[in-house]
């Protein structure tokens, strides 16, 4: 039986206030960031409608704007209590899934990536 290993507070050194500490991430790639790429731009647009999901908005909607006003890009609105997404500028973060408190956002796969789970080769 491991024994449990209890730490006081009174007993941790702080070295240092990391004011210094310098973080680099990478931007993820996205449909708009490949644009000034050398893909050609139908094959971009066939990869994000076709081997990514799309959020889509269910019955269960009260559109209540939580994802409209979280939205990244700001490609959600809502017109006379209806939820629009706009997919060319959703960048497919899925915050608004996330985020839903009514879980009135499903994802619907692309076709090619509905085939690719079909026969297997993607889970």
């Amino acid at each position: 039986m491991k024994k449990k290993r209890i730490v006081r507070l009174k007993d941790i050194k702080v070295v240092g206030d990391g004011k210094d500490e310098q973080f680099h991430f990478a931007k993820p790639h996205t449909y708009k960031s490949m644009q000034d790429t050398y893909v050609p731009k139908f094959i971009l647009k066939l990869g994000q409608n076709q081997l990514t999901s799309k959020p889509v908005i269910n019955k269960n909607c009260v559109a209540c704007g939580r994802c409209s006003h979280h939205c990244p890009p700001k490609a959600i609105t809502i017109i006379d209590k209806k939820v629009n997404i706009d997919y060319q500028k959703c960048i497919r973060c899925y915050c608004c899934q996330e985020l839903c408190p009514h879980q009135a956002v499903d994802l619907k796969d692309g076709l090619i990536l509905s085939l690719l789970k079909y026969i297997g080769i993607y889970k």
